[in-house]
């Protein structure tokens, strides 16, 4: 009966493993898609540890199903912020982002930020602000005026 019980521990902690093994393997690659996997192997590692009995197919069903599903979920976000960008909606893709004040001009309230984020293309963009920055100063983006230019508060230092 022990014997059961060590093969049992031994199949979920190999999804376990799995997972950890393809998250690792997404860091170093940079693409997301390995990054499902792994959760999916996480996820099919914990229904494994907590009904033991699961023979081997129905594991690698629900690993399938849990790794296609999260990425053609991924896939579809993926997608809807690509097309809002070809649609020149670009820059409200950056609102909710923290940015870096490269420079600014005190009289116009203009200056230029540097995006911390890796979601679009370019970086810097022309932003406006009430609130008294400097550079090197944190913002937190807004908004987009009318004119097209990103509206930012200040964040910190």
């Amino acid at each position: 009966m022990e014997y059961i019980f060590s093969i049992i521990a031994i199949k979920h902690s190999a999804w376990l493993l799995l997972g950890i093994f393809l998250l690792v393997v997404d860091l170093i690659a940079g693409t997301f898609i390995f990054l499902w996997f792994g959760i999916s192997a996480i996820l099919t590692g914990a229904i494994v540890y907590l009904h033991p009995a699961i023979d081997i197919t129905w594991q690698v069903g629900f690993w399938l199903l849990f790794a296609v599903s999260s990425a053609l979920c991924w896939f579809a976000l993926n997608s809807k912020r690509k097309s809002k960008a070809e649609k020149g909606h670009i820059k409200e893709l950056l609102i909710g982002e923290l940015a870096t004040v490269t420079s600014y001009n005190s009289v116009t309230s203009e200056g230029i930020l540097r995006v911390c984020s890796t979601k679009l293309d370019k970086d810097e963009w022309l932003f406006v602000s009430e609130d008294r920055v400097s550079e090197g100063d944190y913002v937190k983006v807004t908004g987009v005026s009318k004119g097209g230019v990103i509206k930012a508060v200040f964040h910190g230092n």
